[in-house]
């Protein structure tokens, strides 16, 4: 396991790990600052009744009938494991409900579409072929409904996408983005939603979101703009030019949990508006926020501010301007724990024993696996950050 992830995590990465290994050692076992053991969950959330969403799990979904697309294929064939399709955009443009479409190892520079949507009961799915990992160069654009990305590589800076974003969803709805890496934009990883064409019921689970964006205040790991519901949970979100989570700037029922989000270039989370729009009822909670260059956890208003926005039960360490940041208000923060997380090496942030984040995660906002998924709890109670020592 510790080889896997010494081998999956960038030269960038490693090097932020160096230096916050360098500053934790500072810290001492009496410098911990853990939330008051006697302050009850209910306590601490008030009226606040925010729970963590029941969103749609496509990716959940037993499939119905399987084609297959390989690099070596043709889009003359049927779609079978033996006669596969050449291209993923041939295989989105005739999926039907309960169709899973396998994708074998290779390189695909394709900028597909995912228009069609499955239903509830049978979504449509796009799966790397088990054990390859394919990968994409173009980028995927998702307009349908009820849909499930998984198991792929989505590398940007290549011939075949210069300047885009990987992920673009745009009037989508009932997504799941499961287990990808997403590296190396031109823009932001994610881009999720357009103004005056909400998306809704997005989740983003278990990815590894890194490198992304060339300007400091435009490319994110994750644009979470126009949306109303999602989730934001388990993810590794590291070394991304600008924010790594921006929930901006119409963005409404959001719950972020369980990220680890380490040494982005401005801040390592973001909740805010702009213009006339506002993000509310947005949790950041039981997240690890690390070595970001600006602020931890923050909001942004311009003319509207946001309302129900609350950071509840985050590690938050170490980052350039300071922890939190809520100019106008419009969000508040409760039960931070501000201290070294000892993650176990540079690059690796897994936590080692003892660290304050272990066991301290607020159970009915986590997940039931984290990000190499392991099944939550290991110990006494869930633990911070994606990984669950």
């Amino acid at each position: 396991m510790k080889s896997r992830l010494r081998s999956l995590f960038s030269t960038r990465a490693r090097s932020i790990g160096i230096i916050l290994v360098v500053i934790g050692a500072a810290a001492t076992a009496a410098s911990i600052a853990r939330p008051d053991d006697g302050a009850s969950t209910s306590t601490a959330l008030g009226s606040f009744t925010h729970r963590l969403q029941a969103t749609s799990r496509p990716c959940n979904r037993t499939p119905s009938t399987r084609r297959y697309v390989s690099a070596r294929g043709s889009d003359r064939n049927g779609g079978t494991l033996k006669r596969p399709w050449r291209t993923i955009g041939r295989a989105l443009r005739t999926s039907v409900p309960g169709e899973a479409v396998y994708v074998r190892a290779g390189v695909y520079p394709e900028w597909a579409i995912e228009a069609r949507g499955g239903t509830a009961n049978a979504p449509i799915s796009l799966r790397a072929y088990a054990g390859e990992h394919p990968v994409i160069t173009g980028r995927l654009k998702i307009e349908g409904a009820f849909f499930c990305v998984t198991g792929f590589r989505f590398k940007g800076g290549t011939s075949a996408n210069m300047q885009g974003v990987l992920i673009y969803l745009a009037g989508a709805h009932h997504i799941e983005i499961l287990r990808n890496t997403i590296m190396n934009a031109f823009m932001s990883g994610i881009y999720v939603g357009d103004e005056g064409d909400l998306s809704g019921d997005v989740s983003i689970i278990g990815n590894y979101i890194r490198d992304n964006g060339t300007h400091d205040r435009f490319d994110h790991g994750v644009y979470f703009g126009h949306v109303n519901q999602g989730l934001i949970s388990n993810n590794l979100v590291v070394g991304n030019r600008a924010l790594g989570l921006k929930i901006e700037p119409e963005a409404n029922d959001v719950t972020v949990t369980q990220n680890t989000v380490v040494g982005n270039g401005t801040s390592g989370i973001t909740v805010g508006g702009e213009e006339n729009w506002s993000s509310n009822d947005t949790l950041v909670v039981n997240n690890i926020v690390v070595g970001n260059a600006a602020w931890g956890i923050r909001s942004y208003w311009e003319q509207s501010i946001g309302s129900g926005n609350r950071a509840l039960r985050n590690l938050v360490f170490a980052n350039g301007a300071g922890a939190f940041w809520f100019p106008g208000g419009g969000m508040d923060e409760q039960e931070s724990i501000r201290a070294n997380p000892r993650f176990v090496a540079p690059g690796d942030y897994r936590l080692r024993a003892g660290s304050p984040a272990v066991n301290r995660a607020i159970r009915a906002f986590s997940m039931r696996f984290d990000f190499d998924g392991r099944r939550r709890p290991s110990g006494s109670a869930p633990d911070l950050g994606a990984f669950e020592r």
